[in-house]
């Protein structure tokens, strides 16, 4: 299986979903999960026919216009992980997925009917629901690289990033459009320019620099351009961590990597990526603290443009034909870019966590791939015993 990465095509993402609507396949991935016993031949089929639903909505939405494709999308990602979430917990079956999405618009209708609303301040709060489920069957952490050792030498290496829990699902918070296109690689990088406003990713460095000392490895972040005060900075102050540069001019923050994916804590490493050329970008957290893997972004995004466009087909179409009075426009568009071309790979990724793919990351890491910590298999090994099933 080819590694899915920034360069892959969308044919390769759906190569490697496409045999999860083989029952075959299924099966043997389910009974890796749950155990010898043989699966319900209906509970397989209820996964396998998500996983094909899922890819005929992405096929349909690739030919329509604009103007539905959104809904189709939303849809598309939904039964995409409702065939995870049912390959995740035996005790799940579609009889007891929840009809409602688990999500609530909050002052929609004062965005959307105000001449000149700002459209990126439509708010969504977790309610129960689908979005629930999504939250506690996907694996709450991704595998980035980074450089290590010596700086200079841009060497690379994995790094396992465990992001901790998702407190938006129970704390009541809200989360904003803007929230989540200011903070995805693949809007980010126009959320800036488009509306002028703070940008919540920054181009960094990342790199691991073994160290001595109680905490063991350390995870330097570097900063390649200031804006203010960073919030990267604030943030390091505000959890005690050692600055780079000066006291006057600091540059980045180190934080411990010590055994937190053995213990369960998260990192305090914030969320960053790197791209296939070289750059790499450090994301800011969610208003409440919370930080979300790039599928949840994605899919939350899905949620909302897909029920613009469903429930306010006026207000889309003007967005889309550019004769909306809002200024922001463009980041609607891009997000429904974003979701198309990267929704899947974000998706085949959790699927290889999943199934305990080692060749998925081999072929990219090469062997450097047994770095990688097993931290996954906590999410993929628990029972109702609680006993692990795939030890390391």
């Amino acid at each position: 299986m080819a590694w899915i990465g920034m360069r892959s095509s969308p044919q390769e993402h759906w190569d490697y979903v496409s045999p999860f609507e083989t029952h075959g396949h299924i099966r043997e991935i389910y009974t890796q999960l749950h155990g010898p016993a043989d699966p319900d031949e209906d509970k397989i089929a209820q996964i396998a026919s998500a996983f094909s639903q899922g890819r005929m909505y992405f096929e349909s939405a690739e030919l329509a216009p604009l103007g539905v494709k959104p809904v189709l999308l939303y849809y598309g990602a939904s039964a995409l992980l409702a065939g995870l979430a049912l390959t995740r917990d035996a005790r799940l079956t579609q009889r007891l997925w929840p009809s409602s999405h688990g999500l609530t618009p909050v002052g929609w209708r004062n965005v959307l009917y105000d001449t000149g609303g700002d459209l990126l301040k439509l708010a969504v709060r977790a309610t129960k629901g689908t979005f629930r489920h999504v939250v506690e069957t996907v694996w709450h952490g991704h595998i980035e690289t980074v450089l290590y050792g010596r700086h200079d030498r841009r060497d690379t290496a994995p790094y396992t990033h465990r992001l901790g829990e998702i407190g938006f699902i129970d704390d009541g918070s809200i989360v904003t459009f803007a929230d989540l296109v200011s903070r995805s690689r693949y809007t980010g990088g126009l959320y800036g320019s488009a509306t002028r406003r703070r940008r919540s990713l920054l181009r960094a460095t990342v790199w691991m620099n073994p160290g001595r000392g109680p905490s063991g490895v350390h995870v330097n972040v570097d900063i390649a351009e200031r804006q203010g005060e960073c919030w990267l900075i604030e943030h390091a102050k505000r959890a005690s961590l050692p600055l780079l540069g000066s006291d006057a001019k600091p540059s980045g923050a180190v934080f411990p990597r010590g055994d937190h994916d053995r213990n369960g804590e998260p990192d305090l490493l914030p969320v960053f990526h790197y791209e296939d050329w070289g750059e790499m970008s450090v994301c800011e957290a969610m208003p409440n603290g919370d930080k979300w893997s790039e599928l949840l972004k994605l899919y939350l995004m899905s949620y909302i443009v897909g029920m613009v466009a469903r429930y306010y087909p006026a207000q889309w179409l003007a967005v889309i034909r550019g004769t909306s009075c809002s200024s922001d426009t463009a980041m609607f568009v891009s997000a429904v870019t974003a979701i198309e071309r990267n929704f899947v790979r974000e998706f085949a990724g959790q699927l290889a966590v999943l199934g305990d793919d080692p060749h998925f990351f081999s072929e990219h890491y090469g062997h450097q791939a047994r770095m990688i910590a097993p931290d996954w298999r906590c999410y993929i090994g628990a029972t109702g015993t609680g006993k692990p099933i795939i030890h390391e």
